[in-house]
């Protein structure tokens, strides 16, 4: 017999517990027009330099 690996649907351990508060006009705002959010902020320019 070959042991089923342990794929997502596997949550019998997965307990999730409270509250999370998000700002939804926020969130919204760093859209853009095509309704993607940027996963990083490009690097500001050193200003030092």
């Amino acid at each position: 017999m070959i042991d089923a690996p342990p794929w997502p649907t596997h949550h019998e351990n997965v307990h999730f517990y409270g509250t999370h508060s998000v700002g939804i006009d926020g969130e919204l705002a760093q859209l853009d027009a095509d309704g993607y959010r940027p996963l990083r902020l490009p690097d500001a320019p050193d200003a030092g330099s």
